[in-house]
């Protein structure tokens, strides 16, 4: 059943298995027991099952939605915590938490809201930087949706340098503007370039196109059989 809902929303047990950060023989596994009736040897991927699979009848719009709202947030942030932190689903702050992402994720489906505003809330819920709160802070003032107080920065260059932007933001590019443009994309493709070598291991990255090319063109295969066609692929590729 799991496997069928995947592949009707196109996802691939070799995709699910890197947005989750789970090996294809344990997915295989918890699989096998979920549809069994069985209880999952992870609460955290029992927790995640049910959100996901626990009804076929849901849409594809819905389902990306879960999928996006349970990758993004529950898992990552399971992640990032001690292994008898489940999800944090014994704390009210952690409920309150989860209930305003799902409020997010409702509204940006509803009203069309951009993926970039999706990643910007996703963003700032991670990070904890002075220079965010000032940004944010500015923002919120600039529009009118709170009131600015200047006593509470150590440093007030950054919120100069951002009312000054926004001022000249109607103004005509200078030459010297398109330069500082072009500084600006050679930092920003460096940086990104460098989270994502962290964020993948280089030895996997073959493997793991491999595996989802041969997912999409050939169907699901056992882990024995797509680790005999990823092997007979490799050799010829040396």
């Amino acid at each position: 059943m799991i496997k069928r809902q995947l592949k009707k929303y196109h996802i691939t047990l070799t995709q699910f298995s890197d947005d989750f950060n789970i090996s294809r023989p344990t997915l295989n596994t918890y699989i096998d027991y979920y549809e069994n009736n069985q209880e999952l040897p992870s609460d955290v991927f029992q927790r995640i099952f049910d959100y996901l699979f626990n009804e076929e009848s849901i849409d594809e719009a819905e389902f990306n939605e879960r999928y996006r709202y349970v990758q993004d947030y529950y898992y990552r942030k399971y992640t990032n915590r001690g292994a008898n932190d489940l999800l944090g689903y014994s704390r009210q702050s952690e409920r309150n938490y989860n209930s305003l992402l799902m409020t997010i994720q409702k509204d940006m489906v509803e009203k069309n809201i951009s993926d970039l505003k999706f990643m910007l809330i996703n963003y700032i819920l991670k990070n904890d930087e002075e220079q965010l709160d000032q940004y944010i802070d500015f923002y919120l003032s600039f529009y009118g949706a709170k009131k600015f107080n200047v006593s509470k920065y150590r440093d007030n260059k950054l919120i100069v340098l951002l009312y000054k932007a926004m001022q000249d933001k109607n103004q005509k590019m200078k030459k010297d503007d398109y330069k500082t443009l072009d500084e600006f994309i050679t930092y920003s493709d460096r940086l990104f370039e460098a989270n994502m070598q962290e964020s993948i291991p280089q030895s996997k990255k073959v493997t793991r196109k491999l595996a989802s090319f041969i997912e999409e063109k050939y169907g699901h295969l056992s882990d024995e059989e797509l680790d005999v066609v990823i092997e007979e692929l490799s050799k010829k590729l040396k």
